[in-house]
């Protein structure tokens, strides 16, 4: 045993002694290979300063050692965190549904794009396949160098791009003294002209080598040359009737404008309230020549764009409008035929057959489901369609895929494929189960795009000297008729502040005060309606809580009162009943509304008087 543990010490020892050997064999190759890459870059140094003298005296023909790699350190729409914080791109991947296509293009990997059809010419030494060597003076070859600084271009007006990139002195030179540059002190970045955007890259990719620069995806300008619209001065409105014509607002008018501008194919995203039916309308009567016309809409919408027809266009009556109610439902020969998505998607080949030129899509975000059947469906009317009018206040812009088919409905020219569309502004990223397009990336270049081809979009804030007086007057309640004196209210409110709540717990809570509030409230209220009704007008009373709802229908019974009331126990069917029966009988002067249930129930009062029970009930 004695032996033989001197022979395993023997071994060991053995193995340890040749290790370090060999560790030092790759510590004095490393050390060599070190300095004689010192001493060739050297060389390539003094042989680049004694080129121009050897190559007139000797015939040797020189190359730069200066190279670009193809496709390497170049910025892209799913670019890598460093090239992010570069450029100060915005790339952000949404919370919710993921979508997930399968490709079969180019292959990218990485977030490096290498087709030819996403971006042109823009890359130095693009077409090369291998990275090229110089060769110096001596016969020996030098690394090639890859670039540290790359830059970006992004779209920032229809006719500008910004060039975004790290710091060169050269280059900055070169941008400063180039025709037609801009700085912008707010960005810090040089500002060029879109046809300029070839020669400038030409011109950096010859005098700064050792910059990258990517610029603008290829459909861009294609997109922003082929989009040609009608001067809006020789537009001619008197097609559309004299009653919505003169009704329009100024921000309306532009917005028709524009739409007769794009021959009739326009995205409408104004904010909410701002009249997109009326301006929806304009642009369809302006082309009534080519009607049918076919409106989709949400269900609850159908009823309200009937009585929109007949209110706005004095020349279209009953008759020439059909509501379509259910799925077996025959088309008829009218000139405005009104339809749900769900129907539509459902009566595909007999909308096909109607052969409609004019279209109108409500609330268009209905279409954001690249694959749903309402999709495909409203893409194969739009294919036969001329004019094509979508309305959308939430236009989803923070998740541009779900913008895609409601871009390709109107057939925009040059519009880039899907895959290149996601890599540019879906923040694309390829994973294990297939591309995932559910993020964002340069929102801004993409908001600039669409308002330049395809969208009007204004915001309340931006509109609002133009808007009509709405007042809003805070109704102070006869505090004697108030219930102060409530044991279940004041046990209420002192839960409510119980820290020792959960989120559930205090949720139920503060149901339960609430509708405690309104019932202690009950009196006050219908006092103020018992006033109301004194006057001669017609008015609206909004309540969320059933109590509430029944306390004031008690009380028109009571003074035998003609009025409607919609709750959740109405069917649709039947409430659009009402509302006629509301805005066409003199006699019927209240409207009993729940909020919940006739959110979208759409009523004219003569005087547009609207009484809200509750603050915390109502908004």
């Amino acid at each position: 045993m004695k032996n033989l543990s001197e022979e395993v010490r023997r071994r060991i020892e053995e193995n340890r002694a040749k290790a370090i050997a060999i560790k030092k064999q790759k510590e004095a190759e490393r050390l060599q290979a070190a300095a004689a890459q010192e001493t060739n870059r050297k060389e390539l140094k003094g042989s680049e300063m004694t080129a121009p003298a050897n190559a007139n005296q000797k015939g040797v023909s020189m190359q730069s050692s200066v190279v670009s790699f193809p496709g390497q350190n170049m910025p892209s729409a799913s670019s890598s965190k460093a090239v992010n914080g570069l450029h100060g791109a915005q790339n952000s991947n949404q919370a919710g549904g993921r979508f997930k296509y399968s490709y079969n293009g180019p292959h990218i990997r990485g977030g490096q794009n290498n087709s030819d059809a996403y971006y042109n010419n823009n890359v130095y030494n693009k077409n090369s396949s291998k990275p090229k060597q110089s060769t110096t003076t001596s016969g020996i070859k030098a690394q090639p160098i890859i670039p540290r600084v790359t830059g970006l271009c992004i779209l920032i007006s229809g006719a500008e791009f910004r060039l975004q990139c790290g710091y060169n002195a050269k280059l900055t030179e070169l941008l400063r003294t180039f025709p037609g540059s801009r700085y912008d002190a707010s960005t810090r970045h040089y500002c060029f002209r879109l046809e300029h955007m070839e020669t400038l890259l030409k011109k950096a990719r010859e005098e700064v080598p050792e910059v990258s620069i990517t610029g603008l995806p290829t459909f861009i300008p294609k997109v922003l040359r082929s989009n040609v619209q009608i001067h809006t001065e020789d537009v001619e409105m008197s097609s559309i009737d004299p009653k919505l014509r003169k009704a329009l607002r100024p921000f309306q008018r532009e917005g028709v404008l524009r739409g007769i501008a794009q021959r009739g194919r326009i995205l409408i995203a104004d904010d909410m309230g701002l009249g997109k039916t009326v301006q929806a309308l304009a642009i369809a009567t302006y082309y009534r020549e080519e009607w049918p016309l076919l409106v989709v809409c949400p269900s609850s919408m159908r009823f309200a764009w009937r009585d929109a027809f007949l209110q706005w266009l004095p020349s279209i009556t009953e008759h020439d409008i059909q509501v379509v109610v259910k799925a077996a439902e025959p088309l008829g020969a009218n000139q405005v035929i009104i339809s749900s998505y769900d129907i539509v998607s459902r009566r595909s080949e007999d909308l096909m057959r109607a052969k409609f030129k004019v279209l109108i899509f409500d609330e268009s975000h209905f279409l954001k489901g690249y694959k749903s059947q309402r999709t495909k469906v409203a893409l194969e009317l739009s294919g036969n369609a001329r004019r094509i009018i979508l309305l959308s206040g939430t236009p989803a812009l923070s998740r541009p895929i779900e913008l895609y088919p409601q871009i390709q409905c109107l057939a925009v020219r040059n519009w880039p494929v899907v895959h290149d569309f996601a890599l540019r502004y879906c923040n694309a990223r390829e994973t294990r189960f297939g591309w995932d397009f559910s993020g964002s990336s340069y929102l801004d270049e993409l908001h600039i795009l669409l308002r330049e081809v395809i969208m009007v979009r204004r915001l309340k804030s931006e509109v609002l000297e133009q808007l009509p007086d709405k007042q809003r007057i805070v109704v102070l309640l006869d505090p004697t008729l108030v219930r102060k004196q409530d044991r279940q209210a004041a046990y209420l409110s002192q839960m409510v502040n119980n820290i020792g709540l959960s989120t559930a717990e205090r949720r139920g809570v503060l149901i339960q005060y609430f509708a405690k509030s309104a019932e202690l409230k009950m009196s006050a209220v219908c006092k103020y309606v018992e006033e109301m009704l004194e006057g001669d007008c017609k008015f609206l009373v909004f309540a969320h809580h059933s109590v509430m709802l029944n306390a004031v229908s008690e009380l028109l019974e009571k003074k035998r009162i003609d009025f409607i009331r919609i709750d959740g126990k109405v069917s649709s069917d039947v409430r659009q009943q009402l509302v006629e029966q509301f805005q066409s009988k003199t006699s019927c002067r209240v409207a009993v509304l729940s909020i919940t249930a006739a959110n979208a129930v759409t009523i004219y009062c003569i005087r547009n008087n609207v009484a809200f029970g509750k603050s915390r009930d109502f908004c």
